[in-house]
């Protein structure tokens, strides 16, 4: 029953939230684990709805969404339990019951496919994750997690307000079973295409709140830097995925209603905007999970951008999404480790990184060559399938400024990084915190999947990109 990657997350949330103690630190992963049982029998057999079925049907990049969040959660909730080992954390019961509501919450945007019901789902999403938030229940924690209920309930908002303009937008009375996405379809004949573009304009704004998508990105860098570092890998890695899903599936209807071009300009201008957005607050961040916070929104504005183009840069910038998923939440459980050690996010007070954490410094360096877009990880290969989808799409000017756009991104980026992994000093006299298996395996094993996938994608693709370059 596919449904059970809601309900098993949502009843450990509440077994979690009444079982205090050191106990409930090792819940989320036995509810991990069933978790990616159940979603790997789900990309084996049919899918198997049994309550709410005109309300679920899991789409191919839904299936893809879903494998995102249930391998994240594995590698999270493992890495937990050795994090909080080492941590001084006194709510532990609530983190782990709010990270499975969360869990829970991105589950059914992704195995959704309704227009209303996968709201409902993204809403849940804010209110689950909130409290993660604020978990180290500072003033910075506080503002933030305001302002990502703020901003993103806003957002939200926005994107109720599109769903019903272009619900209205249809003439031909339409049933219940006719909100999902795959059966609205059906109604393409009957379209007020003006109302259908307003809706548009309000779901790529709303929703793109949610994703990080500039301007709208000002929660994600106070959430990302606020949240204990397990919270902001998955915010990072699975979360922005959930908000993208919805855009993704109005633009494909978009396309059947022959306004996919219209709609398909509207992503890629915010998606570039982003990428510019990005590269220009890099080189000032001094705070190195803001720094990352500031990569994912990059990154996003990518994944978008190649939706927008369509073609062969969709599988470009769904294959980016995969990579982005796997290499940012590596990353941001290496900086899970870097507070620990330090007891500071400073990128200045960062020093001799690979004499105190060289386990984390490792798998933190192969992150940062991968989400920098450089071979062998996937980003390269996706960034260049977006690259050759604008030119053969004639969006000529785009292709040119998104490739601006990349190298402002790796050289503010990159200058961090090295400041990071390389600065040395000698009267450091930090103790070096003892690197156990939980720490660092997880990161290393998310980088290694990345790897993988990435062969075996350009082993399908290689003669398209050879004969491209020819």
């Amino acid at each position: 029953m596919d449904e059970l990657v809601v309900i098993i997350p949502a009843l450990a949330g509440v077994i979690a939230y009444f079982i205090k103690g050191k106990l409930t630190r090792y819940i989320p992963f036995i509810a991990a684990i069933i978790q990616v049982i159940i979603t790997a029998y789900i990309f084996i057999e049919p899918s198997q709805v049994i309550l709410l079925k005109n309300y679920i049907f899991i789409t191919p990049l839904g299936k893809i969404v879903l494998g995102i969040i249930s391998l994240l959660f594995l590698m999270v909730s493992y890495y937990s339990i050795d994090y909080f080992k080492n941590s001084n954390y006194e709510s532990e019961h609530i983190y782990s019951s709010m990270l499975l509501f969360f869990v829970s919450a991105m589950s059914l945007t992704a195995i959704s496919d309704h227009i209303i019901l996968t709201w409902i789902a993204i809403e849940a999403t804010t209110i689950s994750s909130a409290p993660l938030i604020f978990l180290h229940k500072t003033r910075d924690s506080v503002m933030a997690t305001w302002k990502y209920i703020i901003t993103c309930s806003v957002g939200i908002s926005l994107a109720l307000l599109g769903s019903f303009i272009i619900l209205q937008s249809f003439t031909q009375p339409i049933q219940v079973s006719g909100l999902l996405f795959s059966n609205l379809m059906a109604y393409t004949g009957t379209i007020n295409p003006l109302w259908f573009l307003v809706g548009f304009v309000f779901i790529l704004i709303g929703y793109g709140t949610k994703v990080g998508l500039a301007p709208m990105h000002i929660w994600l860098s106070d959430a990302h830097g606020e949240a204990p570092s397990p919270a902001s890998a998955l915010l990072s890695g699975a979360l922005l995925n959930c908000a993208f899903l919805p855009i993704y599936k109005i633009n494909v209807l978009a396309g059947y209603l022959n306004l996919g071009e219209i709609t398909g300009k509207m992503m890629i201008a915010l998606g570039l905007f982003s990428v510019f957005v990005a590269a220009a607050f890099m080189p000032a961040q001094k705070d190195y999970k803001r720094l990352l916070a500031y990569s994912s929104i990059e990154n996003m504005g990518i994944i978008v951008l190649g939706a927008g183009i369509g073609g062969i840069a969709l599988l470009g910038s769904i294959f980016h999404m995969i990579n982005h998923s796997l290499i940012k939440c590596a990353l941001f459980l290496a900086t899970g480790n870097m507070l620990l050690q330090y007891g500071t996010k400073d990128i200045s007070k960062v020093k001799n990184f690979f004499k105190l954490l060289p386990k984390t410094a490792f798998a933190f360096t192969l992150g940062a060559i991968g989400i920098s877009g450089f071979p062998p990880f996937g980003l390269f290969l996706s960034e260049l399938l977006i690259i050759f989808g604008a030119f053969t799409g004639h969006y000529y000017a785009v292709g040119f400024l998104f490739i601006i756009a990349l190298i402002l991104v790796i050289v503010g980026f990159s200058k961090k990084i090295i400041q990071i992994c390389y600065s040395e000093s000698e009267e450091c006299n930090i103790k070096p915190m003892k690197e156990s298996f939980g720490l660092y395996a997880p990161s290393l094993i998310m980088l290694f999947i990345s790897l993988i996938i990435t062969a075996i994608m350009f082993s399908s693709y290689q003669d398209y990109i050879l004969n491209f370059i020819q």
